[in-house]
């Protein structure tokens, strides 16, 4: 139910909706930029890569935009089908390819309340809901979305007043993006210096040495023997960490399988070279596929913080793409690690290190929840304005002219 005061049309009543020029071999006239899926994010146009296609002078004229409309992504993802940015003249002079809808608003509607609009429509759904299906692809198509219903204020004056109450929050998440971005920079930054003794805590001054992996770690082959159920088997995924295993790929009987302790160290001898190395972070041990790899840090050699931000460094990188080339041999197992040679500090350094180095991440993970949770507060925050659920304060004087509006001169 809507307000007395709005109005819930077609999305043609409000607005001018227009497919774009589709490719052609054949296509003749002069070469000029336009836009397609690639250029068009959530709520901003990328110009970054920009290309060009022939335009006969009726076909520019057509389809060149103008600054304040509005392009949609008409074939994409379920995901990302619908998702909408505002033209804003850059590049100048520039068309639109068919992969995207243009709505150029009328009189009846703000350009910048339509974009809020699109963006709620994206997010919850409603232009995904509309959608056609072909294999992998969604296609908004322009007659569905013209002819999807959205409710509108008549008054401009409150559609701007709602779309200046969402700004403070896409300021919000601006900022809080920016911030994580600057954050992340640091650590990298951070983290290669520290690992690598380039920068140092002012108290450490011994020397640092170097040593096999082997010298300061030691492999587990503790079988589980009956000991941990099928509850306790994780997987090691090179984003996720440890996570539980499919049950159908969980094997009938668990002897076999290796344990990990906590702090321990575990990985797939196939899928190092790509990251998949984990320490399992759970205060009771777990257990993987008897095929992984189990290890432990040797105390008073290496601490397992420290060697697991270690992990993340280029030289690290650099020592899995050579230990798994040069040979029809894929795989690397402990033998193979234990034989890579790395400079490390003394045991309180490394303390202090990856001390610090938490302490960033724990700061990084505040922010990235404070990021989801403005996120979350925006969705709420449109679901009510954008539905006339809770309504904005405009202006006595803008209330009066809604009221008495002037008679013509």
């Amino acid at each position: 139910m809507i307000p007395k005061d709005w109005e819930k049309k077609p999305i043609s009543e409000f607005g001018q909706i227009q497919g774009g020029r589709q490719r052609s071999p054949k296509a003749k006239g002069k070469l000029r930029q336009y836009l397609r899926v690639a250029n068009v994010f959530d709520g901003y146009i990328d110009t970054s890569d920009v290309l060009e296609m022939p335009f006969t002078d009726a076909e520019h004229l057509r389809f060149r935009l103008r600054t304040g409309d509005i392009l949609l992504n008409e074939g994409q993802s379920l995901e990302l089908v619908g998702r909408p940015a505002m033209y804003k003249g850059k590049p100048p002079d520039c068309c639109y390819q068919n992969t995207l809808i243009r709505f150029r608003p009328g009189h009846h509607i703000d350009g910048n309340f339509a974009l809020k609009v699109f963006q709620y429509c994206h997010h919850t759904g409603k232009f995904s809901a509309i959608a056609s299906r072909t294999t992998s692809i969604a296609h908004l198509g322009v007659e569905r979305f013209a002819g999807l219903p959205i409710p509108v204020p008549k008054s401009i004056a409150e559609q701007q007043k709602i779309t200046e109450a969402i700004d403070y929050w896409d300021r919000a998440l601006s900022i809080t993006e920016r911030l994580i971005a600057a954050k992340l920079k640091q650590r990298k930054g951070l983290m290669q210096e520290l690992l690598t003794g380039k920068r140092r805590f002012p108290r450490f001054s011994e020397p640092w040495r170097e040593v096999h992996l082997g010298a300061v770690t030691t492999e587990s082959l503790d079988r589980n023997s009956g000991r941990l159920g099928r509850e306790s088997v994780r997987a090691v995924t090179n984003s996720a960490g440890m996570i539980p295993m499919r049950a159908q790929t969980i094997a009938g009987v668990l002897d076999r399988y290796m344990v990990v302790e906590p702090r321990a160290f575990a990985y797939n001898p196939m899928r190092i070279n790509v990251g998949s190395l984990c320490k399992w972070p759970g205060d009771e041990p777990c257990l993987v596929s008897p095929d992984y790899v189990v290890f432990n840090c040797k105390a008073g050699e290496l601490d397992a913080d420290y060697f697991d931000y270690l992990r993340h460094t280029h030289r690290w990188d650099h020592s899995m793409q050579a230990a798994g080339n040069g040979s029809v041999r894929v795989r690397i197992y402990y033998d193979d690690l234990a034989s890579l040679r790395y400079v490390i500090p003394p045991l309180p350094e490394q303390v202090r290190i990856s001390t610090f180095l938490r302490s960033l991440d724990r700061e990084l993970s505040l922010l990235r929840a404070q990021l989801a949770a403005l996120k979350t507060q925006k969705r709420g925050l449109m679901q009510q304005l954008l539905t006339g659920r809770v309504r904005v304060c405009l202006p006595a004087v803008s209330q009066a002219a809604l009221a008495c509006p002037e008679e013509p001169a």
